[in-house]
Parts: C-alpha cells; sequence; structure tokens
C-alpha cells in the first residue's frame, strides 16, 4: 500500500505520514487507531515493531512483520516450525554439536 492510499485510508495527508514515517512528527493515538485498522494490524503489533525497530532487533521485527501478515493457520504453522527450531537448538546443545 501506498502512502498515498493509506492516507485515503485513515483520512490524513501524505506529507503527514511521510514525516510520520521519517520521525519528524509523532501521531496522534487516534491515528494510529486508524493506520491500524487500514493496516489490519493491532496497535499492540505497530507498537512492538516500532520497539523493535529502535531497539535493534531488526530480524526480530521482520519476523513479527511475516507473522502478523499471515493467515491464521499458517500463522499456527509457523509457531509450530518454531519450536521445532528451538528443539533442535536444545537438542544440539545437549549433543555438543
Amino acid at each position: 500500500m501506498t502512502l498515498a492510499e493509506l492516507a485515503r485510508k485513515v483520512d490524513s495527508h501524505v506529507g503527514n505520514l511521510s514525516r510520520i514515517e521519517r520521525n519528524a512528527a509523532k501521531p496522534s493515538l487516534d491515528l494510529l487507531y486508524k493506520i491500524s485498522d487500514a493496516l489490519d494490524y493491532s496497535l499492540s503489533d505497530i507498537f512492538f515493531m516500532a520497539d523493535s525497530n529502535s531497539t535493534g532487533c531488526h530480524k526480530q521485527s521482520a519476523l513479527l512483520a511475516v507473522f502478523i501478515s499471515l493467515v491464521e493457520q499458517d500463522k499456527d504453522l509457523m509457531l509450530e516450525f518454531a519450536y521445532l527450531l528451538q528443539q533442535r537448538g536444545h537438542n544440539h546443545d545437549k549433543d555438543g554439536t
């Protein structure tokens, strides 16, 4: 979605959204709710992604963005895969490999 499309959906101006995107302005809480609805994210997801970006956790932020965009069935599959990877890591620690 382009900034122009988002601006139309949230009844804002492209310039305003551009300033927010560049951290030159802070959005109101009302605008944040509109943006989260337009992007089909929860407000907590947006805050978490913003916090991850500001703390340098780019991989975590990217993973969360992908996870949020998935349909529910694929979210379950991704979570199962993550648990398998986690278990694999624990097994490697025990084996010394």
